[in-house]
């Protein structure tokens, strides 16, 4: 029940931003449209006690709020929302990933990876909930800038909200005009997400069949292995996959053809990524810095050895699809 007495902003339990707002013939009800909780714990925490006091699904409660009309629909106006909203909640700092869940471009991801099967999980916390086909709106950000820049090193420090703070990284990793195409190309971005996500699902795999001393380090090493072959599939699908059409390479890469042709491979450069340290070097403090991305970039299989991997991969899911015919 929203309530019309004024009070001190710091008394309320929580703020809506919406689309939209309009207030009901009957002139006890506000009709919102794509209603957001902002920072909201209060409200959601007084109207669960209000049902839970009582368990039952008539209990009432009142919880203070303000709304305000912040349309969503352009990246212009969202942008302008976000700014109000960081103002109104300066003494509790919002995240950077959770004020761009509801950004135009991250509900536009959402729609093209959903005509693909995925799930898209904007909110922090669903995160418990990624898989193969549940795709998180936070640990893709810095899968794709760890490919996007080749800065395995950025991976480590892990630093997914200054992703979200910086503009300049943030329209990097999720450009609108990219975003905003038609998903009718190979080099849609949202296949490079794809496969950014497909590779570390892969990885994780590979992790846990790697001889111990890989193993303790993979924590690290795993973003070295993800941006070296991304890049090298990259380069790959250009010249040696034959194929025609956006659809058939999305394909290729949710294969079982895909994983097992590549596994080997990836197990080989763990194993050299693991080494890259000096004996008396702490690794994380060393995995964290270029130098250990320049290290790797010289001690990393060559491209012709990637693509004989690669080919393998292709030639076998080329045979399946004909058996499958």
């Amino acid at each position: 029940m929203l309530s019309e007495r004024t009070q001190d902003p710091s008394s309320f339990g929580g703020r809506i931003p919406a689309d939209a707002i309009a207030m009901a013939p009957d002139k006890d009800r506000l009709i919102m449209r794509n209603p957001q909780i902002v920072n909201g714990a209060q409200t959601v925490t007084a109207l669960f006690e209000a049902f839970d006091r009582t368990d039952r699904r008539d209990s009432s409660a009142e919880v203070l709020v303000r709304v305000y009309r912040l349309p969503y629909e352009r990246t212009e106006t969202y942008e302008q929302g976000i700014e109000i909203i960081k103002a109104l909640n300066s003494q509790n700092p919002i995240r950077p990933s959770d004020l761009h869940s509801t950004d135009p471009r991250q509900v536009r991801i959402e729609d093209l990876l959903t005509s693909l099967g995925y799930r898209y999980l904007r909110k922090r916390g669903k995160e418990a909930k990624s898989g193969r086909h549940a795709i998180t709106m936070r640990n893709l950000a810095l899968y794709y800038l760890v490919c996007k820049d080749y800065a395995p090193h950025e991976g480590v420090f892990g630093q997914i909200e200054e992703i979200f703070g910086e503009k300049s990284k943030y329209d990097s990793i999720f450009p609108e005009e990219a975003i905003s195409r038609e998903l009718n190309s190979v080099s849609h971005i949202v296949l490079s997400y794809v496969l950014a996500w497909r590779l570390a699902e892969v990885l994780e795999k590979v992790e846990k069949d790697l001889p111990k001393y890989a193993r303790e380090l993979s924590d690290y090493t795993f973003y070295f292995v993800l941006a070296d072959m991304h890049h090298k599939l990259g380069g790959w699908r250009v010249t040696g996959f034959k194929m025609g059409g956006w659809h058939n390479w999305w394909e290729f890469i949710e294969s079982d053809e895909f994983e097992n042709g590549l596994w080997q491979y990836a197990e080989k450069v763990f194993k050299i990524a693991s080494r890259l340290p000096h004996e008396d070097v702490e690794p994380r403090k060393f995995y964290r810095t270029k130098d250990a991305t320049q290290r790797f970039e010289q001690r990393a299989p060559s491209v012709r050895a990637f693509n004989t991997f690669a080919a393998r991969a292709y030639d076998n899911f080329g045979r399946a699809r004909i058996q499958t015919d």
